[in-house]
């Protein structure tokens, strides 16, 4: 986490803070971080949709939010 989430965060400035929470957290895990609902929850959104919304909004794949599984 600590040489790649700089590189990340320098790459995508445009970010927004719950965005770089979702990123964060998946490097500090190596991609384990709960179920996409959980995840909306905590970060406040409504539901897993919307968060899937959000990353795509910012230029991110909406697959993160759809974990496989």
């Amino acid at each position: 986490m600590h040489q790649l989430a700089p590189l990340i965060h320098t790459a995508l400035p445009h970010l927004s803070f719950e965005v770089r929470a979702v990123i964060d957290a998946m490097l500090l895990t190596r991609g384990s971080v709960g179920t996409a609902q959980w995840v909306a929850s905590h970060l406040s959104f409504s539901n897993r949709f919307r968060l899937a919304r959000r990353l795509s909004s910012e230029g991110l794949p909406r697959c993160i939010a759809y974990p496989a599984g």
